[in-house]
């Protein structure tokens, strides 16, 4: 770095200074994803901070609908503040998906209302007719937004169709909580090769839907079960999904189920989407609307019904997933012949080499596209690694002619001994399922799936960070970063390449300079600095040392705006007594520039005249502060006039001494001020 010189074999480069190249910062189509195992049966299918944000949300309500009850039995209309925090602040700030809330926030105001008594079970009624508070919209029931739950089912159906190009897919669905968006865009992006989805909603009333399902490219049909226990218009279909509602229960579930199967293509599949638990809000709303509600055990039941009525005609049940919250995913499928054992020479073993399966891979692959009609499988066995690439394989070689014959089942834990029993559980459950990726872990046979990470992925709790810009380079990329993630080397090194000992400072306060400001807005690259750390702002800190104590100020290359620092020894020096922190901070870059600048490089004598530009800034000032103790003659430069009069109240600087650096005026003032001579 000091020799600015790269040298190598038979090259020398002289006066070369290396800077990084900037990143792009176009982040628009970016997607960022997780990669994770997946049981095809899960009781808490739903991401851990989702589900705390809608506990959260179920606990609000719960302590409203609890006021309300309280002033319904009371019947003290005093009774109306609300102490607690959280509930006030959902309350101030209530999202258009929190329809619950809405009606339990309703209903209190009727309640403290001392105008009128009002009839809890109307109110409710009432409200619940009116579209605005259509509770198939609200927060809870918004199941297709919750990946872990209908994504992961999705997926399954979306690999069964490689390598066909088109997916005909039909919601049969009499709420207003449609799942087509979500749903065609997860089919349409997942699927490993483009593919054309074409979906076609049933509904009620084509006229109460949203204007962004008319205008996009769903075809839509209306739907009367009343009339019909099965849309007339659908011919056939690979992937039904039925959401279902009270409009269903007095249909014939047996009738409905036969029809579907009937519609469904051979091997397609049907997702059916049940409450199996109403919340305790629920409940408790129920309960006050007075009427004959669901029970949880009356949901319980209806879906024992339908998997047994689903099973009757004919469907495989592949999946079931809760989210623990009160919505429950089933996964069934359509199949015609009984599943065949694969004999042994249609079961391969792969394993990390490949010179004992590949020629024999292929060899079966071929024979399977040479003929014209085969019903047989391959079947792909892996189980002598966790770090096995069989799935990667797999889904190479079913996009290759003769693909669609492949399966494999890839034990993760190692527990297949000799070969795999296709006649006992799992292998046989795998067998008639005929998925053609089985992942066995932990016990459980799934497959590994790919999921959006929510917004708050990368955060964490921690109470030793550090501040730095993204690669957006904006004052909106700043965040805090945690600095135990970090790595620490052993032995540290200047620019000089000089061996230093690190102090562990605990930081009080941390100077901001001009620098910052430029780089964290973007207005100046990031230089030579960047091939030696990612973050290059914060370069000056006041705090205490972690073993002795004292107080200390100094700088760093970077990463001062943080809680704590391994600073270089040689950097940092004991703060005078009589000075505060902050002030110590304040010193460090102004000063230092000040002494270099004016003392070390200038030499500057006493009385000399000097000229000094942006004087209210922080060098400024602290030059001011250096040349009046030189006795100088003080010529400054500033942007305002507040400036001006900051100058002339704090550091009595004439008034004829100060200029405008908006133009070049100064210059001939001060020509006429000195008598030619300048400073």
């Amino acid at each position: 770095m000091n020799s600015r010189m790269i040298v190598t074999h038979g090259i020398e480069i002289e006066d070369l200074m290396a800077l990084p190249i900037p990143r792009k910062s176009n982040m628009q189509d970016l997607k960022l994803e997780s990669y994770q195992f997946v049981a095809n049966e899960e009781n808490i299918a739903i991401e851990e901070c989702d589900k705390k944000l809608v506990k959260e949300y179920l606990k609000v309500c719960s302590s409203l609908s609890d006021k309300i009850k309280q002033l319904i039995e009371t019947k003290d209309k005093k009774m109306n503040n609300i102490s607690d925090d959280l509930v006030n602040k959902y309350l101030n700030d209530m999202k258009d998906n929190q329809i619950l809330l809405k009606i339990l926030n309703q209903v209190f105001k009727g309640c403290i209302d001392e105008n009128q008594n009002i009839d809890t079970n109307k109110v409710i009624t009432d409200l619940q007719n009116n579209p605005e508070y259509d509770l198939s919209l609200d927060y809870i029931n918004e199941v297709s937004k919750n990946e872990h739950l209908i994504r992961s089912l999705v997926d399954i159906v979306s690999e069964c169709f490689i390598p066909k190009k088109e997916i005909k897919v039909l919601e049969l669905n009499l709420t207003n909580g449609l799942m087509a968006k979500e749903v065609d865009t997860q089919l349409a992006s997942s699927h490993i090769y483009p593919i054309e989805v074409n979906y076609t909603i049933a509904v009620k009333s084509i006229s109460t839907l949203n204007d962004n399902y008319k205008n996009q490219t769903f075809k839509l049909v209306e739907w009367n079960p009343q009339n019909s226990v099965f849309p007339n218009e659908i011919t056939s279909s690979n992937l039904i999904l039925l959401k279902d509602s009270h409009h269903l229960w007095e249909i014939d579930m047996t009738s409905q189920l036969q029809d579907i199967f009937d519609v469904i293509s051979d091997k397609g599949f049907l997702i059916s989407v049940f409450r199996y638990q109403l919340t305790e809000p629920e409940l408790a709303l129920n309960q006050m609307n007075g009427k004959k509600a669901l029970k949880n055990a009356d949901l319980e039941k209806r879906i024992v019904d339908f998997i047994k009525a689903a099973q009757s005609v004919g469907f495989n049940v592949i999946g079931k997933k809760l989210d623990s919250i009160g919505s429950m995913a089933l996964l069934f499928r359509k199949l015609f012949s009984e599943p065949k054992v694969p004999k042994s020479e249609n079961i391969v073993e792969i394993a990390s080499n490949p010179e004992k399966w590949f020629e024999t891979l292929k060899q079966k692959i071929t024979e399977h596209k040479d003929k014209e009609s085969n019903d047989e499988t391959l079947w792909l066995i892996a189980n002598d690694s966790s770090k096995n690439g069989i799935i990667g394989l797999i889904n190479c070689l079913r996009l290759e002619p003769g693909g669609e014959c492949l399966r494999c089942v890839f034990d993760y834990d190692n527990l297949i001994k000799g070969s795999v029993k296709f006649t006992e559980k799992p292998y046989s459950d795998i067998l008639s399922n005929d998925l053609p990726i089985n992942v066995l872990k932990n016990g459980k046979v799934g497959t590994y799936r790919h999921f959006t990470l929510n917004k708050e992925y990368d955060k964490i709790e921690s109470n030793d960070y550090f501040l730095n810009v993204g690669h957006n380079r904006d004052l909106a990329s700043l965040q805090w970063y945690d600095s135990k993630g970090l790595v620490t080397n052993k032995d540290d090194y200047d620019f000089m390449n000089t061996k230093t000992n690190k102090i562990a400072c605990n930081i009080y306060s941390s100077g901001m300079n001009f620098r910052d400001v430029m780089f964290a807005t973007g207005r100046i690259a990031s230089g030579p600095q960047m091939l030696f750390t990612d973050c290059c702002i914060g370069f000056e800190f006041a705090g205490r040392r972690a073993d002795t104590g004292e107080r200390v100020c100094g700088f760093d290359m970077s990463r001062c705006y943080a809680t704590s620092i391994d600073a270089n020894e040689d950097f940092i020096s004991k703060v005078p007594d009589n000075w505060s922190m902050d002030e110590a901070v304040s010193v460090l870059s102004t000063y230092s520039t000040v002494w270099y600048g004016l003392i070390e490089r200038a030499h500057m004598q006493n009385g000399e005249s000097i000229l000094i530009h942006s004087g209210a800034g922080g060098v400024g000032q602290a030059a001011i502060s250096i040349c009046q103790f030189y006795e100088c003659d003080i010529y400054v430069t500033i942007g305002t006039e507040d400036k001006k009069k900051f100058l002339m109240n704090t550091y009595n600087i004439p008034e004829n001494r100060i200029f405008s650096s908006r133009n070049t005026q100064f210059k001939y003032k001060i020509k006429e001020i000195t008598k030619g001579k300048g400073v």
